[in-house]
């Protein structure tokens, strides 16, 4: 699992995923809700979910319950996760608007454009892996791109292929093709 903080330019910051939590050990409450207080951030304009598997959502109802967050983002596909049910619970109980997510919607904050690159609204393969239903984010700043892809895997990019240039960083998914 992995979560990704990114901070604009004007100091506005979103958290993509939110690392691994289980019964013994949560990255919310012993590695995201640390660094977000020893970083002074006391609000979070959206959390981004790729998908809802326990490795990317665990932490997050921990940072939900930490900070003020803007918006909660994920592709809203149903999964029996008890750390994504935990994750949806604490953004009700926030009283945070939730959106799922699907390609070609963008949003821009202080010049920087986070556009979803996948899943599309309806897609071939669709439901029969949640890694291959993550939701890939393309961050573009000036002449800098990154891509994020969560779990996003072959049959995900190949759905995708063609729609994302160049990028400087790329978050590989660990189910990734070579």
């Amino acid at each position: 699992g992995d979560a990704a903080l990114i901070r604009t330019p004007a100091g506005h910051w979103i958290l993509v995923d939110a690392g691994p939590a289980d019964a013994r050990w949560n990255a919310g409450t012993k590695v995201l809700v640390p660094l977000l207080r020893r970083l002074r951030i006391t609000r979070l304009e959206a959390i981004l979910l790729s998908h809802a598997h326990r490795d990317h959502v665990g932490g997050a109802a921990a940072v939900t319950d930490a900070v003020p967050v803007g918006v909660a983002l994920d592709p809203g596909e149903s999964f029996e996760e008890a750390a994504y049910f935990g994750w949806l619970e604490a953004i009700a109980r926030r009283g945070v608007r939730w959106h799922p997510v699907v390609a070609r919607e963008q949003f821009q904050l202080d010049g920087v454009t986070f556009r979803l690159v996948h899943p599309p609204r309806v897609w071939a393969s669709a439901g029969e892996d949640l890694n291959e239903d993550s939701a890939v984010l393309e961050v573009r700043w000036r002449d800098f791109r990154a891509l994020l892809m969560g779990d996003a895997g072959i049959v995900a990019e190949r759905a995708f292929a063609g729609t994302v240039d160049a990028v400087d960083v790329l978050k590989v998914g660990h189910h990734g093709s070579r």
